[in-house]
């Protein structure tokens, strides 16, 4: 955990600093001392952690279990994002072939593809810090269809993940949002990808009766 890079370094700050804008005391202590959350100088060696997440009072709905059970929830995502974030962990190696074939419409043909590998980690601490609702349209997919729609929603990456440079640290806060699947779609439908404020703007001047607005560059 020690040796954990920039990127899971920056996630755990993140996480942290989100908790504590929340209400909440985090507390890191390793090898007996405590350390500060946001400072990078941690001690490589680290044989006794103790991570605690604390928030008090509690605000309870006496009416409203659903409600209390959604918050006590989402208190355990941060928790364990902020875990995860310090947690090596290796990536998989998938033997999908490089060139796969497919057979539409019973033609034969072969397509080359880009694989890009997209971090659960940075999903997970994306909605951690922003939630499961739409940024640009404010659509909650549970509120919507029910259940089935629980915390289902896109991320979007600010800037393509094509574009990325090697090395390049996703910071969970700035470049990643949460997006429903119709918002993702259409951000992707302009290059480079329509920001959020400019599909805020194509919904407030299109729609039914209204003129479309052509997103701006971000």
């Amino acid at each position: 955990m020690g040796l954990a890079g920039p990127g899971p370094r920056l996630a755990f700050r993140r996480l942290a600093e989100d908790a504590r804008s929340r209400g909440a005391a985090v507390a890191l202590v390793v090898n007996g001392e405590t350390q500060v959350p946001s400072d990078e100088a941690w001690p490589p060696d680290w044989r006794q952690l103790d991570l605690r997440l604390r928030r008090s009072p509690a605000v309870v709905n006496t009416e409203d279990d659903a409600a209390n059970d959604a918050e006590t929830v989402a208190w355990a995502i941060r928790f364990t994002g902020l875990v995860l974030a310090l947690v090596p962990v290796e990536r998989l190696d998938e033997t999908a072939p490089p060139n796969p074939e497919g057979l539409p419409e019973g033609a034969s043909i072969r397509v080359e593809v880009n694989r890009y590998e997209r971090s659960r980690i940075n999903r997970a601490n994306c909605l951690a810090l922003h939630g499961t609702r739409c940024k640009a349209c404010d659509l909650d997919l549970g509120e919507r269809y029910g259940e089935i729609g629980d915390g289902f929603i896109h991320v979007h990456h600010v800037v393509p993940v094509s574009k990325l440079g090697a090395g390049y640290i996703v910071d969970p806060l700035t470049d990643l949002v949460p997006l429903c699947p119709n918002c993702h779609a259409i951000a992707h439908r302009t290059d480079p990808p329509a920001s959020v404020g400019s599909l805020q703007t194509m919904m407030a001047g299109g729609g039914r009766g209204g003129r479309a607005v052509q997103a701006p560059p971000n």
